[in-house]
């Protein structure tokens, strides 16, 4: 678009629009052969399904597993997940990412592996290319989770920075492109 090659943030008639769905439909273009009602509207519908998983998995952590079911429940049948699922904005990937980031940090404090701290700060970082918003909402979720990890002795040095690493190395595009904007570097 504007003939710029893999855009970190896409121009939308002289406002931007976030990149991440612009790339996911670009792959399912790829998967299912080319430009189809179909592939562009796999990718919300996924990201809806995934959202159901999001929300099983989280309350199945923090109160077992009949709880988990019962949220994936009412996830499947709420009419705004269902909405979202189908009206394809790119915004809504926010929903799908931001939640697979809270289950990843709640999976990576309770079992303390390494791993899962990695795929946290992977997922949030990825999460910054959904919606501007989560240019807010990510760090202020990391502000906490930071701060509850260290208040709770979950996690140590090595740990928080297999989780911020990640995400520092994601945002870095996000925030060159913003430093032009300002005119800060050329």
């Amino acid at each position: 678009r504007w003939l710029t090659s893999y855009p970190v943030y896409l121009n939308n008639f002289g406002s931007g629009q976030s990149a991440m769905l612009a790339y996911l439909v670009s792959l399912s273009y790829r998967l299912f052969g080319g430009y189809s009602l179909f592939a562009v509207r796999a990718v919300t519908a996924t990201a809806g399904c995934l959202g159901i998983l999001n929300a099983y998995w989280l309350l199945r952590l923090a109160y077992g597993k009949n709880c988990g079911l019962f949220a994936a429940l009412l996830y499947a049948v709420c009419p705004i997940f269902i909405a979202t699922s189908r009206m394809g904005l790119d915004c809504y990937l926010m929903l799908t990412f931001f939640g697979f980031s809270v289950v990843c940090v709640a999976k990576a404090a309770s079992s303390g592996k390494t791993a899962w701290y990695l795929l946290s700060g992977f997922a949030l970082g990825l999460t910054l290319y959904t919606y501007i918003l989560s240019w807010v909402a990510v760090p202020l979720f990391l502000a906490a989770c930071l701060f509850l990890l260290l208040f709770f002795r979950k996690a140590g040095f090595k740990k928080l920075l297999a989780l911020c690493l990640p995400l520092l190395l994601l945002a870095l595009p996000l925030v060159a492109q913003l430093l032009v904007n300002l005119r800060l570097i050329p």
